[in-house]
């Protein structure tokens, strides 16, 4: 797929397609890209958006430890609150941590980030912690930073039913080739590719 904002839609299309109807499985879709600034915030807020207009209970996660921009653009009055590392060690029950996004979207809620550090036990709960935060939603998209050598992205990239990979006008093709080649040696399939930007014409 190539396009700028227009993309959303058949990303959106894509997910609701792979949602299927009448399937009473909540479908976790996590987006990552070859590098930052492929746009992958921008698209999980939008297609989220998009998503929940369309009917499908939705939860977007923010799953990038480091800048928490998802939570920055969507709610940032939620940016010191509990969120998914308190999730995944326990201190919090999902109800705690999920926000209704009404004022923007009916059906659309935010998993912000959370604060603290996590220990190698609570990185193995991440998974479990997503689906827990995702009864009760249709789809569930996460916003998963570049770096597959975290162990925290990895295991979250696991854990989704389906991965996008982004790739921005600016990648260069040994990036979007590392990506490849670590989603690979992790045993993770990569189930399409988002170019979200035109090239010059």
């Amino acid at each position: 797929m190539t396009g700028g904002p227009e993309v959303y839609g058949s990303v959106a299309k894509a997910i609701g397609d792979w949602r299927g109807t009448g399937d009473d499985e909540v479908l976790v879709v996590g987006l990552t890209s070859a590098r930052r600034r492929a746009g992958v915030t921008t698209t999980v807020g939008q297609v989220g958006r998009m998503l929940a207009e369309q009917g499908h209970r939705t939860l977007v996660v923010d799953a990038d430890f480091e800048s928490k921009e998802l939570t920055r653009s969507l709610a940032p009055h939620t940016i010191d609150d509990d969120g998914l590392v308190q999730l995944a060690n326990g201190s919090a029950t999902s109800r705690q941590v999920t926000f209704a996004l009404d004022h923007d979207t009916v059906g659309l809620s935010l998993l912000p980030t959370g604060h603290g550090e996590l220990d190698s036990d609570d990185i193995r709960s991440l998974g479990d912690a997503i689906g827990k935060a995702g009864a009760g939603f249709d789809v569930v998209l996460a916003d998963l930073p570049g770096d597959l050598s975290d162990s925290r992205t990895a295991t979250l990239a696991r854990s989704c039913g389906k991965l996008l990979a982004l790739v921005g006008h600016g990648d260069r093709m040994f990036e979007v080739e590392r990506l490849r080649e670590d989603l690979g040696l992790l045993g993770i399939d990569c189930d399409g590719v988002v170019f979200t930007e035109r090239g010059p014409s």
